[in-house]
């Protein structure tokens, strides 16, 4: 057993990046988008330590052994380099390729770690993994009754040993069973193998700090990263991605501060830049793209208007209860597939 003690409170938002949001480096404004009554007030101050994580979110069990590699790994690679720029950000100071390498990499990792996203993936790939894995099975069986047959080199990038899967050859009637569950483990694969195989298009845009009008303050929320497509301001979806052409990615660093680009013109910066108009649709797609919680320096006024909140007793009991359970129920389902 791991005797080293591991983290196990995983932040899906950092910690660091909410204090932006904070008077005191300690609290900040929070609006609950589902509640479990109506009698829960609007906006409440909560301590950002009790924000934006969930226990054992990235925690690993390998082996019986208790691993927050993942965890470390986000702290490491991700989070550590970029806090120095986001001060920089903070004063307007002139940054380096470097740094908008580490914000670039921050708003990455931050896209793809949350709940929101987790919940995302599940779905599709609950959907497609039956087919994909008959259609890959075929091809490589095709390919094995060639002469001359290969086996493939395993990409070194992949962390295969997180990925949950079987396979079975029955030798007397050449039937392959594979089982796989979707899953912990399986978003955690997926979740490394972008970070570390496709982020690097995110390289190939142009990106800008905007910068909100003095009478605009943006708020964050628990699933900050937004890739926008938008056509007007009554016709637009958060179904964008790294690549889309004219999709816009933006992502809130401080409540003056936005990490923004559209792929494929650089000059769009120059209309967001300092508006009070687009400073106030960044704010609606901010608020609107929200998860369950949104983030404030200071209370927004007339929230209700511009995301009103759901009382569900039912889904908010359900929510909690599943992911108390998830690292510990995800561990037996995968257990039980790879036996």
């Amino acid at each position: 057993m791991n005797r080293n003690p591991i983290t196990h409170d995983n932040h899906y938002v950092p910690q660091f990046y909410l204090k932006n949001w904070s008077e005191d480096g300690k609290n900040l404004n929070v609006y609950n988008i589902l509640v479990s009554n109506g009698n829960v007030p609007l906006w409440s101050k909560k301590a950002i330590k009790h924000q934006a994580y969930y226990r054992d979110f990235y925690t690993r069990d390998v082996d019986g052994d208790e691993k927050d590699d993942i965890e470390q790994w986000f702290s490491n690679e991700f989070e550590s380099p970029v806090k120095e720029v986001i001060e920089k950000v903070k004063t307007n100071s002139r940054l380096r390729k470097m740094d908008w390498q580490h914000l670039i990499k921050f708003m990455a990792a931050q896209q793809l770690r949350t709940p929101a996203k987790l919940n995302e993936l599940l779905a599709r790939w609950r959907t497609e993994m039956p087919s994909l894995f008959q259609g890959e099975l075929e091809k490589i069986i095709e390919k094995m009754e060639k002469p001359g047959f290969i086996p493939p080199q395993i990409n070194s990038n992949l962390d295969t040993n997180l990925f949950p899967i079987k396979v079975k050859l029955e030798e007397k009637s050449g039937v392959i069973t594979v089982n796989s569950i979707v899953g912990k483990s399986m978003y955690l694969f997926g979740l490394k193998y972008v970070l570390k195989n496709t982020i690097h298009i995110l390289n190939n845009h142009q990106w800008h700090i905007v910068h909100a009008p003095d009478e605009i303050e943006w708020p964050t929320s628990d699933d900050p990263v937004i890739c926008l497509n938008f056509y007007n301001e009554n016709n637009y979806n958060f179904e964008g991605g790294w690549g889309k052409k004219n999709g816009e990615i933006i992502f809130p660093l401080t409540p003056k501060h936005i990490l923004y680009t559209q792929i494929g013109n650089s000059n769009r910066r120059c209309q967001l830049d300092n508006s009070h108009k687009y400073g106030l649709l960044l704010q609606k797609f901010i608020i609107e793209h929200a998860h369950r919680y949104i983030y404030a320096y200071k209370p927004l006024k007339e929230m209700q208007k511009l995301r009103s909140r759901k009382v569900d007793p039912e889904i908010y009991k359900r929510e909690r209860e599943a992911f108390k359970i998830w690292h510990t129920e995800q561990t037996k389902y995968e257990k039980e597939i790879l036996e």
